[in-house]
């Protein structure tokens, strides 16, 4: 029978703590057993200590090994502007090295597949240099994991994991690797990487840095050729192109480059109502919140323009219902002024604030009217945000009542279903 620690036991917990705490606790213990125990039983009270300086040459000797965190910074650089055949190779030796024997993968969400004692696991990494890993990633990758039966997964990103993306991860027990790990295991193997003496001398003259963003390492890297593929990306998901999208991902372009407008690729196909360009983006992790020159975000104009298949992807990709345009408000004002019904419906089901005040004094229920045309449309919006629970009496800047606006401008069916819902014009 194989022993295996608690992972929450005193021993445990030790062994993840700086070695000298446990060194500390052996001479605390030493102290005490010299102080307030009898003569004859102070040896034996300070071998009891014994244990715990074994934990702590152990942790010493564990820690000796972990990479510093200019390393980890240095590695996360260097890595961030490799192309994948080179990494792809990179992590194939360090696989070997660690006893597994590899196969590179044949599904789509998996680059390897390891065996190492009889035990397989399938090893997502071909999307290492993606800012944010969304949550269809995680959900092909368990896909190929059932299909094939294997007791572990393995993803390898260099970004963060989305909101709902994390909580997957855990449920199903996917190990993470990020650039801590990623300098662990490719100890050894990141020697003959080009750039890598000078970053890490770099990150020594810097101290203990932060490790930065991937897609912002890349881009401040090789500005010209950063630029040239992330123009060449945005293009691409603006024509709708996928295998031209594919291509330069697969390439090592980060997903959420920009060009001279500050566009990412999933703005850009936001605008061009490419729902499959935006699919694929969002899968390999595209940050739904990410704001060009104009304020806009794929969530933000998805749900100003009704792009309502668009919008859903990126709710369920984790856009933040707080954000805002140029003008103040949230996605449902604008849905609500150009008179979109779907994609009113659909913000509401979310926690998005219905009263949200924009720039100019408006709700939602205020903009439908003022700038709405009283037609079945706006009708329809009125009497969703009515049953939502909007306040119905909240005025503008100037006082005016969205009851007192609707008479003003002739809308008598939705001036009936203001005053029906207890509205007052003053």
């Amino acid at each position: 029978m194989k022993f295996k620690m608690a992972k929450n036991s005193l021993f445990a917990t030790l062994l993840r703590s700086p070695w000298w705490v446990s060194l500390a606790l052996a001479g605390v213990l030493a102290l005490v057993a010299a102080a307030f125990l009898p003569e004859a039983y102070r040896v034996a009270g300070a071998l009891s200590t014994f244990p715990f300086v074994v934990i702590a040459a152990i942790a010493a000797w564990r820690q000796s090994r972990l990479p510093s965190a200019a390393q980890v910074a240095a590695t996360q650089q260097a890595l961030a502007t490799m192309a994948w055949p080179a990494f792809a190779e990179r992590l194939e030796q360090a696989f070997r090295r660690d006893g597994y024997t590899v196969q590179r993968g044949t599904a789509d969400a998996v680059d390897f597949e390891l065996e190492r004692k009889g035990r397989a696991m399938l090893v997502c990494a071909r999307r290492w240099k993606s800012a944010r890993t969304g949550l269809e990633v995680l959900r092909h990758l368990q896909a190929a994991r059932e299909a094939k039966e294997a007791p572990d997964a393995l993803y390898i990103g260099l970004g963060e994991l989305t909101d709902n993306a994390r909580p997957f991860a855990a449920e199903h027990r996917i190990a993470i690797w990020r650039a801590e790990e990623l300098a662990q295991a490719l100890r050894g193997l990141m020697a003959v990487l080009p750039g890598l003496a000078s970053a890490l001398m770099l990150a020594a003259l810097a101290g203990a840095m932060s490790a930065p963003a991937p897609a912002l390492a890349a881009d401040t890297a090789a500005p010209a050729s950063g630029k040239r593929s992330g123009a060449a990306l945005v293009g691409a998901a603006e024509a709708g192109d996928l295998v031209a999208l594919r291509r330069l991902l697969d390439a090592g372009t980060p997903v959420d480059a920009r060009d001279a407008r500050r566009r990412t690729a999933l703005l850009a196909a936001t605008h061009a109502n490419r729902i499959d360009a935006a699919t694929l983006l969002i899968e390999r992790g595209a940050d739904v919140n990410a704001k060009d020159d104009l304020q806009d975000s794929a969530f933000l104009y998805a749900g100003a323009q009704g792009r309502l298949e668009i919008l859903r992807l990126t709710l369920r990709a984790g856009a933040d219902l707080q954000s805002t345009n140029r003008y103040g408000g949230t996605a449902l004002i604008p849905a609500a002024h150009h008179g979109h019904v779907d994609t009113v419906r659909e913000l509401l089901k979310t926690k998005i604030a219905v009263d949200h005040v924009n720039k100019l004094g408006w709700t939602a229920l205020l903009e439908a009217v003022i700038l709405g045309d009283g037609g079945p449309a706006h009708t329809e919006i009125v009497r969703a945000l009515v049953a939502h629970g909007a306040n119905l009496n909240l005025a503008d800047a100037q006082g005016v009542t969205p009851l007192a606006h609707a008479e003003q401008r002739g809308q008598r069916a939705i001036a009936d279903i203001l005053r029906s819902a207890g509205a007052k014009v003053n």
